[in-house]
C-alpha cells in the first residue's frame, strides 16, 4: 500500500459518519509493532519515528492534534511536528506505517471511503466544472464571431467610402456644393420614396 497516494477518509456518503477506528487502537497496534510503548518521552531516533508514524496515521484519519497528542502524553504543537516531518522515517518505520493501514482497512473498521468512489466523485465535480467553462467559452466566441462579421461589413463599408471621398477631395469647394445640392440630395430623396414603395 503505497503511503503516498492513500487517502483516508472518515465519512460516508451523505456525510453520516461511520465506525472510526480509536486511536488507542492504532496505539497498542503499533506498540505490538515496535515492541515498546511510543507513548515514552525517549528522545531515541526509534522512539521518536514511532511516535511520527503514530501522529501521521492519527492525522490521516482526520483526528486533532490535541487528542493525538493527549494519546502521546504530549501537546498537540508536539503532534503537529512529528506528523509534518513524517517523511524522514526510515523504510522499517514506513513499512510499519502501511501494515497499520492494512490492519485498520482489513479489520471492519468503516472509516474508509471507497477510494475509487471518492475519486469518480471529484472528477464529477471538475467535470461539471469544465463543462461549464466550456460552455462560457462557446458564448464568447459565438459573441466574438458576431463582431468579426460586423467589423467585417464596416470594412467593406469603409472602403466604398473611401473610394468616394477620394474621388470628391479632388474637387473644388464649389464642385462638391454643386454635387451635393443637384446630384446627391435628389438621388438621395429618390432612394427614400423607392424604399417607402417597397415597404
Amino acid at each position: 500500500m503505497d503511503q503516498q497516494s492513500l487517502r483516508l477518509y472518515t465519512k460516508q456518503k451523505n456525510n453520516t459518519m461511520t465506525k472510526r477506528i480509536s486511536l488507542k487502537k492504532v496505539k497498542e497496534f503499533l506498540d505490538k509493532s515496535y515492541g515498546f510503548d511510543i507513548a515514552n518521552s525517549k528522545r531515541k531516533r526509534e522512539y521518536t519515528y514511532a511516535r511520527k508514524v503514530f501522529c501521521k496515521i492519527g492525522k490521516d484519519l482526520s483526528y486533532t492534534y490535541s487528542s493525538i497528542g493527549k494519546e502521546l502524553g504530549c501537546d498537540h504543537c508536539n503532534a503537529l511536528f512529528h506528523n509534518n516531518t513524517f517523511k524522514v522515517v526510515t523504510d522499517r518505520d514506513i513499512d510499519i506505517y502501511n501494515e497499520c493501514l492494512s490492519y485498520i482497512n482489513h479489520h471492519g473498521f468503516e472509516y474508509i471511503d471507497n477510494l475509487s468512489s471518492k475519486i469518480k466523485e471529484e472528477n464529477k465535480t471538475e467535470l461539471f466544472k469544465y463543462q461549464y467553462e466550456i460552455s462560457k467559452l462557446k458564448v464568447t466566441i459565438d459573441e466574438l464571431n458576431n463582431k468579426v462579421k460586423s467589423l467585417e461589413t464596416d470594412l467593406e463599408h469603409y472602403k466604398r467610402t473611401k473610394n468616394v471621398l477620394k474621388l470628391f477631395s479632388g474637387w473644388t469647394e464649389s464642385q462638391q456644393h454643386d454635387f451635393i445640392e443637384n446630384r446627391l440630395k435628389p438621388y438621395s430623396n429618390m432612394i427614400s420614396k423607392q424604399n417607402l414603395m417597397i415597404a
